[in-house]
């Protein structure tokens, strides 16, 4: 009997240690893997239904510590949701590209799948206004030759477009007087010419006529784009995408410079001066002040009426202690600032799938000075790469004035905004040297007191193409 009751309690002993053994082993960590995944068009990822992080156009996803097992990966854009399930062993990396799988799981992007502004027939429409109000009944044909390639305008209206050393052809054009226009990217060449009801009229536009830009400015053609950004990491302020239609533009290559500021107004209000680093220190009446100045310096009609004296009923800052009354003419021939819409049409030259971060580069040291590569100060214009429009320093090296009182996006279709009826903030765009890479990206919005000024603060020129 005695040697049951041992061999018991040896039993109980064992299995009460073996379970004290137990508590203290610890739990092995589950077996884990690597996925990296990639998509030209980026977007928002999700894992197992789980949202993970964005996608940059052209950008790699890396996740690693990711559990082996089965897995389902989502990509979120705005063509579509695409998902793609696949088993992740342990260490294993695995690459997922959405560009690379079979249909229904990717939808790879074509060019014509980017939403353009589709341009008009070679028939004009009977509705075309004269510039002189002398025409006659009836229609003509119009033959144009032209040395330079570009974009025809008729009365200020859009005709069509043109190949260099080629000629084109227009029927039933009402009969009248007009300006015909010619712009490309560097040069305009303008005339009047008469029409005559019954008869061809063949125009030849020669190099000889062909005008540059004044102040290194680019003609931008009329079109349309998706305003904002589609990644809902972004900021809500950036939401919702929607789209806008432009009138064509001339814009600055280059901010406003020093030397150009001290020609018109012979006074330089900048910290740090430097005859091509740009203009700063400045309001936004101050950069308006100046548009007008320009303007009337070389004959051209001032695009805004600044009252002084009258304060603006749709200004609600409690700060602005000047709040002058603006109104703009938009059809004036004159120089303005940017709407914000140009300006993030311009940055982003078009590009309604935000394939690139900053204006002309996902690398930002390519495109940019901010607060990490710009040594603390402002740089001279022009020394980073240019976007595809080629303007430079869209991104960093200062802010931006836009026209726009900040406020926020709808989701309705815009036809050339202007923004905000009233408000606080003048919009800002485009990040400084002060500014971290975020405040860079091109979707990226700011705004300050119209009254302020600040040592990374300037602006950029506009003018009206059709009035040019």
């Amino acid at each position: 009997m005695k040697h049951i009751l041992v061999l018991l309690l040896i039993m109980f002993t064992s299995i009460a240690l073996c379970a004290q053994n137990a508590e203290l082993i610890p739990t092995a960590p589950s077996s884990c893997g690597t996925l990296k995944i990639m998509s030209r068009f980026g977007g928002d990822l999700y894992l197992d239904g789980v949202f993970v992080q964005s996608l940059f156009a052209n950008g790699t996803a890396t996740w690693g510590d990711t559990p082996a097992g089965m897995h389902e990966v989502e990509l979120r854009n705005p063509k579509g949701k695409y998902k793609h399930q696949l088993f992740l062993n342990e260490d294993e990396i695995l690459t997922l590209d959405f560009d690379a799988l079979p249909p229904p799981y990717t939808s790879p992007v074509k060019a014509a799948e980017v939403k353009s502004e589709v341009k008009p027939e070679l028939t004009v429409s009977s509705t075309l206004p004269p510039i002189i109000n002398s025409h006659t009944f009836g229609f003509s044909t119009l033959e144009i030759n032209s040395a330079w390639d570009g974009d025809l305008y008729l009365g200020g209206e859009y005709l069509g477009s043109v190949a260099a050393e080629k000629s084109k052809k227009f029927k039933k054009i009402p009969a009248g007087e007009y300006s015909l226009e010619l712009f490309n990217k560097y040069y305009c060449i303008r005339r009047d010419i008469e029409l005559s009801s019954g008869s061809a009229s063949i125009i030849t536009l020669t190099r000889q006529e062909a005008k540059p830009y004044a102040n290194n400015m680019v003609y931008i053609p009329e079109g349309s784009f998706f305003m904002g950004s589609q990644f809902i990491d972004r900021s809500e302020y950036e939401h919702p995408r929607h789209e806008v239609s432009l009138y064509p533009f001339l814009i600055g290559s280059t901010e406003v410079t020093q030397a150009l500021w001290q020609e018109v107004t012979g006074s330089n209000p900048s910290v740090r001066t430097a005859t091509n680093q740009p203009v700063t220190n400045v309001s936004w009446y101050e950069a308006l002040e100046f548009c007008n100045a320009l303007s009337l310096k070389e004959g051209l009609t001032p695009c805004y009426k600044i009252n002084k004296s009258f304060p603006d009923a749709n200004n609600i800052s409690e700060h602005d202690s000047l709040r002058y009354s603006v109104t703009c003419n938009w059809s004036a021939s004159g120089y303005r600032l940017p709407s914000e819409a140009e300006w993030e049409y311009t940055a982003r030259c078009a590009d309604s799938a935000n394939r690139l971060q900053y204006s002309g580069s996902n690398k930002i040291n390519e495109v940019a000075w901010y607060d990490l590569n710009s040594e603390k100060k402002a740089h001279e214009v022009g020394q980073k790469k240019a976007n595809e429009f080629e303007l430079y320093d869209m991104s960093g090296n200062v802010y931006e004035w836009c026209w726009d009182w900040w406020g926020v996006y709808g989701n309705e279709h815009e036809d050339y905004p202007t923004g905000a009826v009233s408000g606080v903030y003048r919009i800002i765009r485009g990040g400084s040297w002060m500014s971290a890479a975020e405040l860079c990206i091109s979707t990226s919005r700011g705004g300050n007191s119209p009254h302020a000024s600040s040592k990374d603060i300037g602006f950029r020129l506009v003018r009206n193409a059709r009035a040019y």
